[in-house]
């Protein structure tokens, strides 16, 4: 049926870009927290910067 390929593309797009969005956050704290010991709190911290 039409509508279960409708439904699969949006998943795969919701998921794609929640993926994108998730890595652009890493790749930003990655580069605050960089020369400095990685610690959890630390990434946590930066993550929510």
């Amino acid at each position: 049926p039409p509508w279960q390929i409708v439904l699969s593309l949006a998943l795969i797009t919701l998921a794609a870009l929640g993926t994108i969005h998730l890595m652009a956050r890493l790749f930003r704290a990655q580069n605050l927290l960089s020369g400095a010991p990685l610690t959890w709190r630390g990434l946590l911290q930066a993550l929510a910067r």
